[in-house]
């Protein structure tokens, strides 16, 4: 993400990337807007849609948009599109 902008992230290496997962700080969970901003960023508009509804490997088999509703689960979806952004499966 650019400086300044309206969501916070980290600034990782992309060598630090690979080889360990980015930390999410666990006091800023984001929003629903802001999750899906940020979807939308990392995977591109033409594929949010699709990929919302349906079921990660990575979050058990759910879907991010049910796992939305909660504080939890939009931290679970948050440290998911993390980790796609920053290369680490």
């Amino acid at each position: 993400m650019e400086v300044g902008s309206a969501y916070p992230t980290g600034i990782v290496s992309k060598s630090a990337a690979r080889t360990s997962a980015p930390e999410l700080d666990h006091d800023v969970v984001p929003n629903e807007i802001e999750l899906v901003q940020h979807a939308t960023a990392v995977l591109g508009a033409a594929q949010v849609a699709s990929w919302m509804r349906t079921e990660v490997q990575s979050l058990g088999g759910e879907t991010p948009y049910n796992l939305m509703q909660s504080v939890e689960g939009r931290r679970r979806v948050e440290r998911v599109l993390l980790q796609i952004e920053h290369g680490v499966y």
